[in-house]
C-alpha cells in the first residue's frame, strides 16, 4: 500500500494498515523479491479485457498461481468452518482440509488449514498432498506437527545466510516463494 492524502476514486480504504488510506498496489515480483511490474488497484471491471485477472483466467492462459483468499470471497457453497467451530471441535494445530472445484477447465484447489488461526489457500497447480512433517516449538517447548502443502523447505541449502527470511520451493513445478514478515513474493511459472 502506498499512503496518500489525495481523494480520488482509486484511494482504497485499509482499516489493517498504519496510514489508513491509500492506493493498494498489485506487484510482479520473482524470487528474489525484484518487482517487474506493478499495476494500481482499481476495484473488478466489467469489461474482461481490462478486469485483473482471476485464477481460471490465469489457468487458462498456462499461468499457475498461488495465494492466501478471503474467506468471504470464495462463496456460499464452499463450507469452510468459522474460527468459533474450529475451537468447539477442539482441532490441533496443523489441521487441513482441501476442496477442489472446475472452473472454466481449470482446477482450482482451496486449502484450509489451522496454525493459530485459519489460513485459507487458493491454487491452481498445488494442493494439500504431500504433507510435509515440520517440528516448530515456539509457544512451549513441545514439538508440534505443522502441515506445508507441497512445498518443500529448501533454504539451508540455496540461501545461506539469509536470516529472517523462509525461501520456499514448491516440489511440482519447482517454483520459488519468497516469504517474510515484509515480503510475500511469487515467481510466475509460464509453460
Amino acid at each position: 500500500m502506498c499512503a496518500t492524502k489525495a481523494s480520488n476514486l482509486l484511494r482504497k480504504y485499509l482499516p489493517n494498515k498504519p496510514h489508513k488510506w491509500g492506493y493498494k498496489l498489485l506487484v510482479v515480483c520473482d524470487d528474489r523479491c525484484f518487482a517487474y511490474d506493478f499495476e494500481i488497484y482499481s476495484g473488478m471491471e466489467n469489461d474482461p479485457e481490462l478486469r485483473y485477472p482471476s485464477e481460471p483466467d490465469l489457468g487458462a492462459k498456462g499461468i499457475q498461481s498461488l495465494g492466501t483468499v478471503n474467506k468471504g470471497r470464495l462463496g456460499k457453497d464452499l463450507k469452510i468452518p468459522s474460527i468459533k467451530d474450529l475451537k468447539k471441535e477442539k482441532v490441533q494445530r496443523g489441521y487441513s482440509e482441501q476442496w477442489v472445484a472446475n472452473c472454466d477447465n481449470t482446477d482450482i484447489v482451496t486449502v484450509m488449514w489451522y496454525d493459530n488461526k485459519p489460513v485459507i489457500l487458493s491454487s491452481s497447480f498445488v494442493g494439500q498432498e504431500p504433507i510435509e512433517d515440520t517440528a516448530r516449538n515456539r509457544k512451549n517447548l513441545m514439538g508440534l506437527t505443522i502441515f506445508l502443502f507441497g512445498v518443500k523447505k529448501d533454504y539451508d541449502e540455496k540461501y545461506p545466510g539469509r536470516k529472517g527470511k523462509t525461501f520456499l520451493s514448491c516440489e511440482k513445478y519447482r517454483v520459488e516463494l519468497c516469504l517474510n514478515k515484509y515480503n510475500n513474493c511469487f515467481r510466475s511459472f509460464h509453460q
